[in-house]
């Protein structure tokens, strides 16, 4: 591990193994550049991603990945044993298509794994809490000078959950976590529902691409774990792992 982006794939990856019996084959929907994928392939994983971004689909063959440029629940192909929505359902519209889609190509008792975030969860104790992360020493002096219009609005912001709505809600009918969690279960058993990190990962565009940039993101992310589990903050990161029937 030596970039900041390698400390959500390591945890990505983990969830993902934790869930998934080898050996398995698995559809990755929204495979971004690639990295998720490779690492699932390293564990003996045969994985497809999809992405409907094509420079992410070069990005992703580049590194060896077997991936196609298409748009989820546009996509042909056969059944396989997991579908992993990593980060990419709160984009998908309909919902419920693309829950029936993944029934449909999943095998009889293939998994489904979501990994998103819940965008209505936040509270001004936890925003505080990243505004505090955003003006320690630690990360000033690693981050770019021209942060993300929401990291840049929040510091000096009254009403820090209205800035946090306005930045969001901007983008076209993002879902919320109970609208996909109830797609989900019209189609597959749920079996598990995990409150995880997930602000950290809002500051690897802002930092260089460095071993100690990588090891102040990762302090980062056990401290969000930390105070989520003893409530302090609220952990927005939700993980779902559900199931098709036989």
């Amino acid at each position: 591990m030596y970039r900041p982006i390698d400390v959500a794939t390591r945890d990505t990856v983990a969830f993902i193994a934790m869930n998934i019996r080898l050996p398995a084959e698995i559809l990755e929907v929204g495979c971004g550049s690639g990295r998720v994928a490779l690492a699932l392939a390293s564990y003996g994983y045969s994985v497809t991603g999809i992405d409907a971004d094509d420079a992410c689909v070069q990005q992703a063959r580049a590194l060896g990945v077997y991936a196609a440029h298409a748009e989820w629940p546009d996509f042909d192909g056969p059944p396989v044993d997991a579908i992993a929505f990593t980060r990419s359902l709160h984009h998908m519209h309909p919902l419920d298509v693309a829950l029936e889609v993944a029934e449909r190509n999943l095998r009889p008792g293939g998994r489904l794994a979501l990994e998103d975030f819940a965008i209505d969860a936040l509270d001004d104790e936890t925003l505080g809490w990243l505004v505090g992360v955003l003006q320690s020493d630690e990360v000033r002096v690693l981050c770019r000078p021209d942060p993300d219009p929401l990291l840049a609005r929040l510091p000096d912001a009254a009403d820090r959950v209205a800035v946090w709505r306005e930045e969001h809600h901007h983008e076209p009918e993002l879902h919320s976590f109970a609208t996909m969690r109830a797609a989900i279960d019209k189609h597959l058993r749920t079996v598990s529902v995990e409150h995880v990190p997930y602000l950290y990962r809002y500051l690897i565009r802002e930092m260089p691409e460095t071993r100690r940039a990588a090891n102040v993101l990762m302090k980062l992310f056990s401290e969000e774990s930390r105070l989520g589990k003893t409530g302090k903050i609220r952990l927005i990161g939700r993980r779902v792992i559900a199931v098709k029937q036989d």
